[in-house]
């Protein structure tokens, strides 16, 4: 563990601040209640918070987490949750969670709080007389860290990161899908009545037995992705890990839709439940049964959930511009990604060695093309 603190004078406040950096795997953990205090000054969503963050940590270990936060008189006011490694002799950095993310985990309480963590990011890199990388995923195109990064990164590039679709309640009980999802939903459901299947949906929040159906969760999710991807992020043990880990840390907040076709699991919806947002987490439909659309009679009972229940006020689909989230929604979110390297000299650098694995990659694929039409 190592932990370096500094402190500055912010001016007209006159209020000493002090500069917190810490490394480690126990380093978000030591900020403990503070961090916490802050979150809930700020209202920060679940997927920000301890808790999921640290299901990350413990997932790829070969990310050292570094935890950079801005306290005023003891208080915490600003914290950027980071990991950091060396390749070849540069550091990477990038935010915790930053392989699977729908919003940034950097929070700040105001404007000139962005600004001085930001810049304490910033002088750290710099103090290491190293090349290094900044890579900042979902940050909010508004949002006081976004704008600190763009004034205070030299050589940065702003890039649109994907947007999070969302469906805001208006009380009145009208807001849902779209007329082409009803018309879909009701044409699948119809043929699903008319087929020989026992058909069993359920919502369910009993944490233990959501426990009993993770295994069935799992393999439906890998089936899915492969069908649609080729690839699937639960194919890597990290992948795996870092789900579970987030699925065992919020037991009490989730709520799943499941749709069983003859006991076996055709859709699911799994949901955290977080104040007024039911965000939902993960969704997927199993490729056996694609014929009634299992995934869309699913989604749609996940916006009667949301629609129906007075505690809920905003159903949160998470990032992804997917046609079923736009027929689900009223409110897109944009996000903004940024990366930022230590000097001009090393982005072209960095830029001509991305250039030349990718130059690698084409040509290997062309000779695999080539050895397979000879074979023929």
């Amino acid at each position: 563990m190592q932990s370096v603190c500094s402190t500055v004078e912010p001016g007209a406040e006159g209020v000493f601040v002090q500069v917190v950096s810490m490394q480690g795997r126990l380093a978000l953990g030591r900020l403990g209640a503070s961090l916490d205090a802050l979150h809930d000054d700020l209202a920060s969503r679940v997927e920000v918070r301890r808790p999921w963050l640290e299901s990350w940590i413990r997932a790829f270990p070969r990310w050292d987490p570094w935890i950079v936060g801005v306290q005023h008189q003891g208080r915490l006011r600003a914290v950027a949750p980071l990991a950091r490694r060396t390749v070849a002799g540069c550091i990477q950095v990038v935010s915790i969670c930053h392989s699977d993310q729908d919003v940034s985990p950097l929070v700040s309480a105001s404007a000139a709080d962005a600004e001085l963590l930001v810049d304490a990011i910033r002088s750290e890199l710099d103090g290491t007389n190293r090349p290094w990388r900044l890579h900042l995923r979902q940050l909010d195109v508004d949002g006081a860290e976004a704008e600190a990064a763009k004034n205070l990164l030299v050589v940065h590039q702003r890039v649109p990161g994907v947007a999070r679709l969302e469906l805001a309640m208006d009380g009145t009980g009208h807001v849902g899908v779209s007329r082409n999802m009803r018309s879909s939903a009701a044409r699948h459901g119809n043929r699903l009545a008319r087929s020989e299947h026992d058909v069993d949906g359920r919502w369910v929040s009993d944490p233990a037995v959501i426990t009993r159906s993770i295994d069935e969760i799992l393999w439906v999710h890998h089936a899915r992705d492969l069908e649609l991807r080729g690839r699937s992020a639960l194919s890597d043990a990290a992948g795996r890990s870092y789900y579970l880990g987030v699925v065992r840390a919020h037991l009490d907040q989730l709520e799943l839709y499941e749709l069983r076709l003859d006991g076996v699991l055709a859709a699911y919806s799994l949901c955290v439940r977080d104040g007024g947002r039911l965000f939902v987490f993960d969704n997927r439909m199993n490729p056996t049964f694609a014929r009634f659309a299992p995934g869309l009679l699913a989604n749609v009972e996940t916006v009667r959930r949301a629609v129906e229940d007075p505690g809920v006020s905003l159903l949160d689909w998470g990032s992804g511009e997917q046609q079923y989230k736009l027929s689900a929604s009223n409110r897109v979110v944009p996000s903004v990604e940024l990366l930022a390297w230590s000097s001009p000299l090393f982005r072209r650098a960095a830029r001509a060695r991305r250039d030349a694995a990718h130059a690698v990659r084409s040509l290997r694929r062309g000779n695999a093309l080539a050895g397979t039409v000879g074979s023929r």
